[in-house]
């Protein structure tokens, strides 16, 4: 992928709860996420979140007890795709760590694991999740000076996202 379909997939938008146009009930999801766990070991979940997407995986834990992902700020197709890309390395036997560089998902971009959104040399703050940090186009993570506005929203804690309905 490059710098240039990187930033145009983060624009794409889609709502909670709906499906290629159709509403989905609690029931429907609550199925859809059962049925993943039981044939890939993981499901996602995504909301919107200030004009971008929350979007982090559940069944990592019990399936191959390690750590959920979540990531903040992309589209949730490009979240899901990462999330699922994580998951499977994660299947396959990876330790996901903090402070872990991804590489190979965008060309000339590198990703990071970490446990502080804010801080990624800091104490963890988000209950022994990973989150995937994604840089602005011009590589500033939501830890530097001049970061992106779109990028920044990543330092934000679980505790500042919306209830569920």
């Amino acid at each position: 992928m490059t710098k240039r379909d990187f930033k145009t997939r983060q624009t794409t938008r889609k709502k909670e709860g709906q499906m290629d146009g159709m509403k989905l009930s609690a029931e429907a999801v609550n199925d859809k996420v059962r049925s993943d766990i039981e044939q890939y070991g993981w499901s996602i979940i995504a909301s919107e979140f200030q004009g971008g997407i929350y979007a982090h995986t559940i069944g990592l834990e019990q399936s191959f007890k390690h750590p959920e992902i979540e990531v903040l700020g992309l589209n949730e197709e490009l979240a899901t795709v990462f999330l699922n890309e994580l998951a499977k390395l994660v299947k396959q036997g990876t330790e996901l760590k903090n402070g872990m560089t991804i590489s190979d998902f965008v060309e000339g971009y590198e990703l990071m694991l970490v446990t502080n959104p804010s801080d990624p040399n800091g104490e963890p703050t988000i209950d022994g999740r990973l989150r995937l940090i994604w840089p602005d186009t011009n590589h500033r993570y939501p830890w530097d000076n001049d970061c992106a506005a779109d990028c920044s929203i990543q330092s934000l804690l679980p505790e500042s996202l919306p209830a569920a309905d």
